[in-house]
């Protein structure tokens, strides 16, 4: 600025004779036009130097004067014939004026600088017309109001112009860099001289002066005398900073990070140079920014050299890890080759194991062969069971394939079980089998058939008889445990006890309500059922002889619970599920029968002793099975929440709960009051837990298909249960052994 004072000074110097005094050299005015913020320092250099002068403040450009702007050209005779412009004027409207409305709308437009703009860039689109005018119109100037007319959308524009013959100088930053060069402090317009140009870009003077040459033609700057450059108009460089300080390029933003750690760099102060992270961003954008300043260089070589440091660092870091490291690697692969030799030997020794196991299999296959009973059958399925469960390699010769299938027979696996071959329980009019109940000691099954009829099969003599021919169909059977009488539940609400070895019967009781659930206690003495509305747990009284009577009427007091519909899970969607053990009784209900849709799921157990009932309250879910241990008080419940709990009902609290992966279709306890098996989806969970609850050593049995039945025969010590893929599994619940029976 003070440079700009000196011309100031120097150039009135000289024009002060011609214009002093009455004898002055020349008669006449001198016009001198300039910035407003320049204004107090040039009438205080008029007056000093005693120069006469007058002020003319030049105000914003009236719609009048707009208007002639643009129509001056063709009012003189000399400028229309030189120009040749034809401006459009009539009843669709007045260029002129259309122009001056739009640049008022803004009153904080720049309207000389904008009004240049539209002018030349018109100039440069208008056609010519027959008469070799350019058409100045209506509508071209809209088409270039559409595509903008700020002096911000101006810049925008020509930088793309740019960018398209210099892509890297634009996107490193470099352009952007430059144009800044041009403005000042106060935001105006600036002016850079060759020398200054090539200082700041010493290594880039070709690209930068075809850069400058381009910023010319594209109206961003204007060449001087002396090889100066400006930026073209003061309005332009508030733009150009907003886009620098908002940039982020690489140039931009390398500039802006030295900038910053500038302000706090000292030589004498080691703790401040740029991290790494900077230094790498700084170093990327040196394309795109000036030279280095002296405290820059001094700043970027000793951020060089804190960084060289601490790679050094790194790598002896790395080094003393890798010292310590290496010999942990080499004892890891020591440990892992005497692993691998362990488990050499290990297959080497169960394989010698699942030969021995195979020879008692074998044995044990000659002697049920030549004497066949249901031990040998066991041993059959034992042994060859715990010569599959041995880790052998696959390429073993231990049971061979034509071993294997002997010794898992389905047949053998029926008899093990069942302790006899297979039965064809096919009723003789091969009508569909609706119910099915088995006896405890295995000897007496009973079918009810969908054409009203029951058939008693005699297991032990392979014969079968007519036991039924009723007016309804029975939808659940229960046998005395033992064995001398069979409970049948019918869809018309009656209740009927048949004596197996006569033949009679007599009606224990008849409800409007079809019967949704039957059970008889494992003493005999006890008999449960349900029907839509109720739910009743009944004493069976006994003749003289010992014989079940009739068991009361439907007006005898019996505690009640709800059978929600909502929440049954067997087959026709409406039965109640319980099961019966010595002294208790459970049903499963999911709300009272006001709220039929109730969130919750209630598990009422009726004490037949004293009447009492304890209501075990459980997360929301349908309950889809309960199972109680035959040796304590606990009771389980399979819901369809994912849930399986164990609860001890005299306390009425839940003592564990274990998820599954899907729906808890069946639970079952098994020999003991810690075990418990569970089904959900084609998995079964053996749970155990000792008297804390704690479970341990669980184990899982996947199956080829969902499950839909479990049972555990606590005699034999085998799990068997029914899937959808027509099989029905049997598994060794001690061992973990399972097997397959096909053909259903």
């Amino acid at each position: 600025r003070q440079r700009q004072v000196d011309e100031l000074v120097e150039f009135l110097s000289v024009i002060q004779p011609l214009f002093s005094g009455d004898k002055a050299g020349i008669r006449g005015k001198l016009i001198l036009s300039y910035r407003k913020e320049f204004h107090p320092e040039i009438r205080d250099t008029f007056q000093a130097m005693s120069l006469p002068y007058a002020e003319a403040f030049l105000r914003r450009l009236s719609p009048e004067g707009i208007a002639e702007a643009v129509e001056g050209i063709t009012r003189e005779r000399n400028t229309a014939a030189k120009y040749r412009v034809y401006i459009e004027k009539g009843p669709n409207g007045n260029l002129p004026e259309i122009i001056a409305d739009d640049l008022w709308e803004d009153e904080n437009s720049s309207v000389a600088p904008v009004l240049q703009i539209i002018l030349k860039k018109m100039w440069g689109l208008a056609p010519v017309n027959d008469a070799g005018e350019r058409d100045f119109t209506i509508s071209l100037y809209q088409n270039l109001k559409k595509s903008g007319l700020t002096m911000a959308e101006f810049f925008e524009e020509q930088m793309d112009i740019l960018r398209k013959k210099f892509p890297e100088a634009v996107e490193s930053g470099l352009a952007l860099d430059f144009l800044s060069a041009h403005t000042t402090a106060m935001g105006t317009a600036g002016r850079c001289s060759k020398e200054e140009v090539e200082r700041m870009y010493p290594d880039r003077r070709e690209l930068i002066e075809k850069l400058t040459r381009e910023c010319i033609d594209l109206s961003l700057l204007l060449r001087m005398d002396g090889d100066f450059t400006i930026l073209s108009h003061d309005t332009l460089a508030p733009v150009v900073i907003h886009e620098y300080n908002l940039s982020d390029k690489p140039g931009q933003r390398a500039a802006r990070i030295l900038k910053n750690k500038l302000l706090d760099f000292n030589e004498s102060d080691p703790e401040v140079f740029l991290d790494e992270q900077d230094l790498e961003v700084v170093e990327n954008g040196k394309p795109g920014m000036a030279a280095f300043s002296p405290a820059g260089e001094k700043l970027m070589a000793f951020s060089r050299a804190q960084s060289d440091l601490r790679r050094k660092k790194i790598r002896r870091r790395m080094l003393l890890t890798l010292a310590a490291v290496i010999p942990l690697v080499l004892i890891a692969i020591f440990i892992w080759l005497l692993k691998l030799e362990s488990d050499s030997r290990t297959r080497q020794a169960n394989f010698y194991i699942a030969k021995v196991f195979e020879n008692k299999a074998l044995l044990a296959l000659d002697e049920a062969t030549q004497t066949p009973s249901p031990q040998n059958f066991r041993d059959i399925l034992l042994y060859a069971s715990a010569a599959l469960n041995q880790e052998i390699d696959a390429d073993s010769q231990a049971l061979a394939p034509q071993v294997v299938p002997k010794l898992l027979n389905p047949e053998w696996m029926r008899r093990a079980v069942l302790e006899r071959s297979q039965l064809n329980l096919r009723p003789p009019n091969q009508a569909p089998i609706l119910a099915a109940a088995m006896s405890e000691d295995n000897r007496y099954v009973v079918t009810a058939t969908r054409d009203e009829k029951l058939y008693l099969w005699d297991t032990g003599a392979g014969s079968s008889r007519l036991l039924e021919a009723a007016d309804t169909t029975a939808i659940y059977l229960a046998f005395r445990p033992q064995g001398d009488y069979l409970a049948a539940g019918f869809a018309n609400g009656e209740i009927i006890l048949y004596n197996l070895a006569t033949g009679g019967k007599q009606t224990l009781y008849q409800s409007k309500d079809p019967i949704t659930a039957l059970a008889i206690s494992p003493d005999g003495q006890k008999i449960a059922f349900a029907t839509v509305n109720k739910f009743r747990p009944w004493l069976v009284p006994q003749s003289s002889t010992g014989q079940p009577l009739a068991i009361g009427s439907e007006n005898d007091p019996a505690p009640a619970a709800s059978a929600n519909p909502n929440f049954q899970g067997l087959s026709d969607g409406r039965s109640a599920l319980f099961e019966t053990m010595s002294e208790t009784l459970s049903a499963g209900d999911e709300g009272v029968a006001t709220e039929p849709w109730s969130d919750s799921a209630t598990v009422v157990v009726h004490q037949f002793e004293d009447g009492r009932q304890f209501p075990l309250k459980m997360a929301f879910g349908r309950v889809n099975s309960l199972s109680f241990d035959p040796q304590s008080a606990w009771v389980a419940v399979g819901q369809q929440n994912r849930m399986a709990q164990v609860w001890y009902y005299p306390t009425q609290v839940c003592e564990r709960l274990i998820p599954h992966r899907g729906p808890v279709v069946r639970v079952a306890f098994g020999p003991r009051s810690t075990l418990l098996y569970s089904a959900a989806n084609e998995e079964i969970q053996t749970h155990y837990w000792d008297s804390g609850i704690v479970e341990k050593d669980s184990l899982k049995f996947h199956y080829s298909g969902k499950l839909q039945s479990l049972r555990y025969f606590p005699r034999e010590g085998f799990l068997v249960f029914g899937a959808s893929d027509k099989t029905i599994g049997v598994a060794d619940g001690a061992r973990g052994a399972l097997s397959r029976i096909p053909g259903h």
